[in-house]
C-alpha cells in the first residue's frame, strides 16, 4: 500500500544508505561543473520499506541511462536545458523485503501493453535502487469528488480490465495458503497486539469459519492478473490527464473482483453504499457474464473479497503503528472496519461476526484510539 508521490521536502542529513543511494544517482549523471550535483528530496514513503526521492538537478547536468527497453542495451543521453523539464523519481527499495526486478519486469510488460506506468531509466538490483519517470504529484484520491468520480472510475475500470488481460508470466498465485497468510495479520496485529484481545476457543473457531467463507469465495472466481493494491493512492493523474499506475510490484494471479473492490471500497475514501453499488454494476457491464455467472455472483465475490482485504488491512495498519512507528494509518481504521461491519451485516452467514465486533472490538478500539468511534457501524 503506497501513499503515492507527494511534493518534495528538503532533508538536510543523510543516513549511510541514503548517502549510498545519492552516490549511485550521482553516477548516472555527468556534470559540466564539478560543483554541480543532483539533490535528493524526499517524497512520501508508503506502507512498505520503500522510500521515494525526487531529483533536483542543475541546468548543466547531462544524464545517461541504460535503455531497459532496448535489447541492444545501448545508452541514451540528453541535455537538460532547464532543471524543471525532466522529472525523475529515485526509489530506495531494500532488496531484503522489496522485489525491484519484479517491478521492472511488470513495468516493461504493462507499458508495452499500453498501461500507463512510470518508465524505468536505470536500476541497481543488488542495492535495490531504481531511477524512474516522475508521474507528478496528483493522486487520484485528490482528484476525486462528486463531479469527477464517475469519469475517473470509468477510466480506472478500463485499466483494471486491461491489467486482467495481461499474461501471468510467472506471477505468484493468490492461493488459499497466501489468503490465510494475509488473514493471519488480523488476529495477530489488530485483535491481539492493538486491541489486546485474546480469543477463546469458540471465538477462534468462529473466526476460522469466517476465513473459510472468504477463502471459498475468492478461489471460486475466475483467476486473472491483478495489481493487488489498486486504490486511490496508487493511481496518479498525470500531467497529460491520463491515469498512471504505480506500486504494482506485488501483482499476482488472483480473484477477478480483487482490484475492483480495492478501488471502490478504498480504505482511504468513503462513498455512499448506493454509489458503490452503481459503480459495481458499471464495472460488471464490462464482464462477459453468462447464465452460470450473473450479478449476484459478482456482488457476493465483491463483498467477500473486500472482507478479506479489509481484515488484512486492519492488521497492516496496526503493525505499521506498533512495529514501524507509522501513526498516519490509524485514522483509516474506522472506515476500514465499517466496510467489514457492513459486509457481515449483509449476509446471514456472517452476521454473527458483526455482532462480535460490536460487542468486543469496538469498545477496545475506542479505548486505544482515545476517542468515541460513534460512526462505526452506524
Amino acid at each position: 500500500m503506497t501513499t503515492g508521490y507527494a511534493p518534495a521536502v528538503q532533508k538536510k542529513t543523510l543516513s549511510s544508505r541514503q548517502a549510498k543511494l545519492a552516490r549511485w544517482v550521482q553516477a548516472q549523471f555527468s556534470y559540466q561543473d564539478s560543483a554541480d550535483e543532483a539533490t535528493l528530496n524526499p517524497v512520501s514513503s508508503d506502507a512498505s520499506a520503500r522510500r521515494y526521492y525526487r531529483i533536483i538537478s542543475s541546468e548543466s547536468a547531462h544524464y545517461s541511462v541504460q535503455d531497459l527497453y532496448n535489447e541492444s542495451a545501448t545508452a541514451t543521453a540528453f541535455q537538460k536545458e532547464q532543471a524543471d523539464k525532466i522529472r525523475l523519481i529515485v526509489v530506495d527499495a531494500p532488496p531484503a523485503t522489496e522485489d525491484s526486478q519484479m517491478f521492472v519486469h511488470i513495468a516493461q510488460q504493462w507499458s508495452s501493453a499500453g498501461i500507463r506506468v512510470p518508465a524505468v531509466y536505470a536500476s541497481n538490483y543488488p542495492d535495490g535502487f531504481l531511477l524512474l519517470e516522475d508521474l507528478g504529484d496528483c493522486l487520484l484520491q485528490e482528484a476525486l469528488d462528486t463531479c469527477t468520480a464517475n469519469t475517473l472510475y470509468q477510466h480506472a475500470f478500463s485499466i483494471i480490465n486491461h491489467i486482467q488481460k495481461q499474461p501471468a508470466n510467472g506471477l505468484p498465485r493468490y492461493d488459499p495458503r497466501f489468503i490465510h497468510q494475509e488473514l493471519s495479520l488480523y488476529p495477530h496485529w489488530f485483535l491481539g497486539q492493538l486491541l489486546d484481545i485474546s480469543l477463546t476457543k469458540e471465538e477462534a473457531a468462529q473466526l476460522n469459519d469466517l476465513f473459510a467463507q472468504v477463502t471459498e469465495a475468492m478461489i471460486q472466481q475466475p483467476q486473472v492478473t491483478i495489481h493487488r493494491d489498486f486504490h486511490s493512492r496508487n493511481l496518479m493523474i498525470c500531467p497529460q490527464g491520463e491515469i498512471g499506475v504505480i506500486d504494482f510490484q506485488g501483482a499476482m494471479t488472483g480473484p477477478l473482483l480483487y482490484d475492483p473492490v480495492s478501488l471502490l471500497k478504498d480504505c482511504y475514501i468513503q462513498w455512499p453504499e448506493h454509489q458503490i453499488q452503481q459503480w459495481l454494476k458499471q464495472y460488471a457491464s464490462l464482464l462477459p457474464l453468462t447464465p452460470s455467472l450473473d450479478f449476484s455472483d459478482i456482488q457476493h465475490w465483491f463483498d467477500l473479497t473486500g472482507l478479506q482485504r479489509h481484515l488484512k488491512c486492519l492488521g497492516i495498519f496496526s503493525r505499521l503503528w506498533l512495529r514501524d512507528g507509522k501513526t498516519e494509518y490509524l485514522k483509516d481504521i474506522p472506515n476500514t472496519l465499517n466496510y467489514i461491519l457492513a459486509t457481515c451485516d449483509r449476509y446471514d452467514s456472517l452476521h454473527f461476526y458483526s455482532q462480535w465486533l460490536k460487542a468486543r472490538a469496538l469498545p477496545a478500539l475506542e479505548s486505544v484510539l482515545g476517542t468515541k468511534q460513534g460512526n462505526i457501524g452506524d
